[in-house]
């Protein structure tokens, strides 16, 4: 670069940003520069391009991206702005021409932006937010600029892209005075957190958000108050949860079919993580059929089909859930929305695991791996390992389904307690004939899903977690503490009927109906055994809210 004539790298910065590699859009934007085409023969000699029949080749990617990276601004504005005029004209390039005109300009200007904003709504999600945020910077009015940022931030959510997606929620709420427009912009920050496994955050944001708006605009409230349910399942906190799901259901009354549909589903697995799998089922089956039945046009988008296909898998009809599952894999690969991809592989997985059909169910998991691995998405990542894990067990490749078990075991034991892994261990064992290995991998589900019968402040208590368990004669609750965010809490329990014995640290004490016992210090394992011949039950209480636990390795 350093051989070449001011012309001759000015002609190179203009091929750079020239996407299209056009060689006739080439020559007309150095035309308005004042350039003869000949001059990027320079670049010729020095070996950096070659002109084709195709247009102006660099040597290899890296270069153009040197050779436009290392341009001051003014040249990369100049370049721009001369590309937006050899365009004029030219109706299939108008999106093309509204990217050169934003970037070529040096200060806002309505007109541009409201040419970008334009072309973003054709655009696949990851183009349509880069837009969008160009066109939110060249908006003179405020307003209208913290609109486009959240649209930006929509739009870069749905292409998983959550660290931008938060960032330009967050200057949006920062740009707008308006309560639903921040309660918007909390919302998808409460997205991106998690995405990116931050779930206790999210959960407090999006409470927080909805008693905002919940007097404004209940229906927004609604369907803000229904992504917290995910993160309460993914905390331990099912009965909140539920009242959440409960709340957002009263609140929505009279809306369209897209935000019943959503929400319905929503309540639908509150109810199924609360334990009631047979009225989960019926709600979700209603929800789907309602919403199938209503010809609604919002049903026509990505994130409603995918709804619509996670309704009806949970309303047990396969045949519908299955072909419009695959339409939305289809479009999501299509249009790079990552996000969306992974999940509607999750329903594709789930669909193929109850059909049957292990060959579809495993192709559908690795990508959805890929996808997880690729976003970041650590509980995502230990899901999609399940997936594969059920896949391999249903084909008995053994080798596989146990490192994969291992990997999910390292996951949970880090950060993600889910017992949901566990039975594909479970299946592969009794296809084997070892029945005894079998149980063995479905205790620790067992327990896992009896913890999960804590409630905490969602039903009053901001201080406190109560809770009921039962362990069978001859089971135990193996060696763990608990956990209320960074720090551990102590546990007491009160034993009802059975006997047993609990161990803390090296000291084991029986256990009757009657004993109170404390787990102390906090930090400290504990494990609790019914050595008697009838179940032992016990009610039992935690020094905070949103309790994990957390196994001995």
């Amino acid at each position: 670069m350093d051989a070449l004539e001011p012309d001759a790298r000015l002609a190179l910065v203009v091929a750079a940003a020239e996407r299209s590699r056009d060689l006739a859009v080439l020559v007309r934007a150095l035309g308005s520069l004042g350039l003869e085409p000949d001059v990027v023969e320079a670049a010729e000699r020095v070996n950096l391009a070659r002109i084709t029949d195709n247009g102006l080749e660099f040597r290899h990617p890296l270069v153009r991206s040197l050779v436009y990276g290392e341009a001051d601004p003014a040249a990369r504005r100049r370049a721009h702005a001369a590309l937006a005029e050899a365009l004029t004209g030219d109706p299939r390039a108008a999106d093309e021409r509204a990217w050169h005109r934003a970037l070529g300009a040096v200060a806002p200007d309505a007109a541009i932006a409201d040419d970008l904003a334009c072309s973003a709504e054709h655009q696949p999600p990851g183009a349509a937010a880069a837009a969008l945020a160009r066109a939110a910077w060249l908006t003179p009015d405020r307003p209208l600029r913290a609109r486009r940022l959240l649209a930006a931030a929509d739009a870069a959510n749905r292409a998983g892209e959550f660290e931008a997606s938060a960032s330009l929620a967050e200057a949006a709420a920062a740009d707008t005075s308006d309560v639903l427009e921040r309660a918007t912009a909390e919302r998808l920050i409460a997205l991106s957190e998690i995405e990116r496994d931050r779930l206790r955050d999210a959960l407090e944001r999006l409470a927080r958000a909805a008693d905002e708006v919940v007097e404004i605009d209940p229906v927004l409230a609604a369907r803000i108050l229904v992504e917290a349910i995910e993160p309460c399942s993914a905390t331990s906190q099912m009965e909140r949860g539920a009242r959440l799901g409960r709340r957002a259901r009263r609140l929505a009354r009279g809306a369209d079919a897209v935000t019943r549909l959503h929400i319905e589903s929503r309540y639908a697995d509150s109810v199924r993580w609360a334990g009631r799998a047979g009225e989960a089922t019926e709600l979700a089956l209603a929800a789907a059929e309602e919403a199938a039945a209503s010809g609604d046009e919002g049903l026509d988008s990505l994130e409603s089909r995918l709804l619509l296909a996670e309704a009806f898998f949970s309303g047990d009809d396969l045949d519908r859930a299955r072909p419009i599952a695959e339409r939305v894999v289809d479009e999501a690969r299509r249009l790079g929305a990552l996000s969306r991809l992974r999940l509607a592989l999750a329903t594709l997985v789930s669909v193929e695991l109850v059909a049957g059909r292990a060959l579809p169910l495993l192709a559908a998991a690795q990508e959805e791996l890929d996808l997880a691995q690729g976003l970041g998405r650590g509980w995502a990542w230990a899901e999609a390992l399940g997936h594969l894990a059920w896949g391999e067990s249903l084909r008995g490749l053994e080798e596989e389904c146990r490192r994969h078990v291992e990997e999910r075991f390292k996951l949970q034991a880090l950060r993600y307690p889910d017992p949901i892994i566990h039975p594909s261990l479970a299946l592969f064992e009794l296809a084997l004939g070892r029945p005894e290995e079998a149980a063995r991998a479905l205790e620790h589900t067992v327990r896992v899903r009896s913890e999960r019968g804590l409630f905490d402040a969602a039903e009053g208590s901001s201080q406190l977690t109560f809770g009921a368990a039962e362990i069978d004669p001859g089971k135990e609750i193996p060696v763990h503490r608990h956990k209320v965010g960074d720090r551990y809490v102590e546990e007491g329990f009160f034993v009802l009927e059975g006997e047993g014995e609990v161990r803390v640290g090296d000291q084991t004490s029986p256990i009757r109906a009657g004993s109170f016992c404390v787990m102390s210090p906090a930090e400290g394992f504990h494990s609790i055994r019914n050595t008697g011949s009838k179940t032992l039950k016990f009610v039992m209480c935690f020094a905070g809210t949103g309790v994990q636990m957390e196994r001995k390795v």
